[in-house]
């Protein structure tokens, strides 16, 4: 049997009811995909990679916690650069979960924290790395699926590309020397990214708010819709995908 994910990415959210985000108002985009989820057959597990909220404090975070509530399934956060993880944290009760290993069925999800404090770029210290490598040291035959905020390669926007993940060759390094990673997912880059590196997927995704143009060499907004994307890790390792937009 598949294992059915969904990820949500950069929602967002705002204190003030009345804030925007570009002109957009991220709070009613992140409801109307979380209702398009509920219309659709629910996953087994949601995974939000980063950008929860635009300004990293307390009711930013509660008004997300009160918009992820009615889902009915356990939701998987990690940080991205707009994030304080201390109070993500701590404020992200259920259904939201903070585990960074989950064993599902035939399959290891492992979430890397690529928070950098003051930075928009991101950074895997080398005890996240170590951390990683350990992790898929002790399970050699799980097929893996590794989610983080930040890209791990370029996207084709420069101006996105100068704050990805700063020390991305570690990562891929390790990754070279472990075959059971399937793929690779992130947030950040507000736009779909599909590659394929060494027989690693490497999936970038929508935000459910703003989207960014892709190949566009400062900021530009995208006119396509809010979006997520779902995943089915099948039980012989291998992963199928798609971006679904709102």
């Amino acid at each position: 049997m598949s294992v059915n994910i969904i990820q949500i990415t950069d929602t967002h959210i705002q204190a003030d009811p009345a804030a925007t985000f570009d002109g957009i108002d991220a709070a009613a985009t992140l409801t109307t995909v979380l209702e398009h989820i509920r219309l659709h057959e629910l996953p087994d597990l949601m995974l939000l990679t980063g950008d929860l909220v635009h300004d990293p404090d307390e009711p930013s975070y509660s008004r997300l916690l009160d918009l992820l509530k009615p889902m009915s399934v356990p939701i998987y956060a990690i940080p991205g650069n707009h994030d304080d993880p201390v109070v993500m944290t701590s404020v992200l009760t259920a259904p939201v979960r903070h585990e960074r290993e989950v064993q599902l069925a035939d399959w290891r999800i492992l979430l890397l924290n690529s928070w950098l404090e003051g930075e928009h770029a991101g950074y895997l210290p080398e005890t996240e790395l170590d951390w990683l490598h350990g992790r898929l040291d002790a399970h050699p035959d799980t097929p893996t699926l590794i989610a983080l905020h930040h890209p791990p390669v370029t996207i084709g926007s420069p101006w996105m590309d100068a704050m990805g993940l700063q020390n991305a060759g570690d990562l891929l390094a390790i990754l070279d020397s472990q075959p059971q990673v399937a793929a690779v997912i992130w947030g950040h880059i507000h736009q779909r990214f599909e590659s394929e590196r060494n027989g690693v997927q490497l999936l970038g995704s929508p935000s459910t708010c703003v989207q960014f143009k892709p190949g566009s060499h400062e900021y530009c907004q995208d006119e396509q819709g809010p979006g997520y994307r779902r995943l089915s890790l099948m039980p012989d390792g291998n992963i199928s995908s798609e971006v679904v937009r709102v």
